[in-house]
């Protein structure tokens, strides 16, 4: 009995063994619990307007920046973690933080839906769910990856793609890279409110938007008094009275930027070559009365002109306001490569090593327990034997 005992065991252990990496790594497999770590980059920042009028500079001003990015665990639940992340930037001699709860799950690394998770504002609860943002999931893999990534200040998603890296492994760990690139898209009201924090205007004068035009080359005063001929009397003082009104400004946030990612863990190892944008462009609603008047007379050339230069800048591309450019710091690299290789090393022992060491072992004691149950039982035949023998020596007495 003992034997068959030995032999169910070595079975046993076998199941284990080929049940181990679908059932039992899953639960145990996640994004770590207690997360407290920070994060350093450096880099400049490009000013191109003047911060209290969003009128663009002369010349561009150019400051040293350094960013530090403080992620720590809230909750990690079962299945979902919540993690409150602090940026701070050092623009020059000024400084600016932004606050960020995500919430995501565990063993895929998304954001999930939920009223713990804002961005900027506790009041801007957004749903960033099947997005990516402070890693990515495990086993990327070295070509053909395809993530959506979060940007907290549109409230909205970018596509992220594999890239060629100029190394396989930064400090011993293996890497891939993920490259992604933010076209021009409006901020959030929250990013409008910290904007307007920060000083940046959320609309300019009429005065201002005349400096605007002329720098474009247009002489809005010289084009509407030579459109008097054209316009009736009505018409021209619609077109002045809207003209001098105060117009909204509305931001645009832009850039790309390549991430090196341990492919087993997920874990962002290295960010470089970063550049995160934002712009500015007019609103020409509170402009539809001169557009109208303007478009009854638009096969006139000078109206066609101011037309088409009111048009281009709502619809054009969008007057840069800053532009960060920055990496992380080769300190900073070296720790993150340190926590990424020791999450894959956690991976490779619940996912690999332990169901292997399993296998070896389920092997090694079903092999044992057949040999038992197959094994003769010489004992039982030397008895047989001792029963027999004094008959037969009887006889031959």
């Amino acid at each position: 009995m003992r034997r068959v005992g030995v032999l169910v065991l070595g079975v046993v252990l076998l199941a284990a063994a080929v049940s181990w990496r679908p059932v039992v790594g899953p639960r145990i497999v996640k994004f770590p619990g207690g997360l407290n770590q920070t994060t350093h980059y450096q880099g400049t920042v490009v000013l191109s307007v003047n911060q209290s009028t969003d009128l663009p500079l002369a010349q561009a001003l150019t400051l040293p920046l350094e960013i530090d990015r403080h992620v720590q665990s809230v909750t990690s639940g079962a299945h979902v973690a919540v993690l409150h992340e602090t940026i701070t930037a050092h623009l020059g001699p000024e400084t600016v933080t932004q606050n960020n709860v995500y919430a995501l799950n565990r063993r895929t690394m998304e954001n999930v839906a939920g009223t713990a998770a804002y961005t900027i504002a506790p009041t801007s609860t957004l749903d960033r769910a099947g997005s990516y943002y402070l890693t990515y999931p495990m086993g990327v893999p070295t070509t053909g990856a395809g993530y959506r990534a979060w940007k907290p200040e549109t409230g909205t998603t970018y596509p992220v793609s594999s890239t060629a890296l100029p190394e396989s492994s930064i400090d011993g760990t293996p890497v891939v890279g993920l490259t992604g690139q933010l076209p021009q898209t409006p901020v959030d009201s929250a990013e409008t409110a910290a904007l307007a924090a920060q000083g940046f205007p959320t609309q300019m004068t009429g005065a201002q938007f005349e400096t605007v035009l002329h720098a474009d080359g247009t002489d809005l005063a010289a084009a509407t008094a030579s459109l008097a001929g054209v316009l009736t009397t009505a018409e021209l003082a619609t077109l002045r009275t809207a003209l001098s009104q105060p117009v909204p400004l509305h931001y645009v946030a832009y850039g790309h930027g390549t991430l090196a990612v341990n492919p087993t863990s997920g874990a962002i190892v290295a960010l470089t070559g970063l550049v995160d944008s934002i712009g500015v462009r007019p609103g020409l609603v509170g402009l539809a009365p001169a557009l109208a008047v303007l478009t009854r007379h638009s096969v006139n050339p000078q109206v066609a002109s101011l037309l088409g230069l009111l048009h281009t800048l709502a619809a054009g591309p969008a007057q840069p306001v800053y532009e960060l450019r920055y990496s992380q710091t080769p300190a900073s690299v070296t720790a993150s490569a340190a926590f990424a290789r020791s999450q894959a090393h956690k991976i490779r022992l619940a996912t690999v090593t332990i169901p292997f060491a399993i296998g070896i072992a389920g092997l090694l004691v079903t092999a044992a327990g057949v040999f038992l149950v197959l094994r003769r039982r010489p004992t039982a035949q030397v008895h047989d034997m001792g029963q027999i023998l004094p008959t037969d020596r009887r006889a031959a007495a």
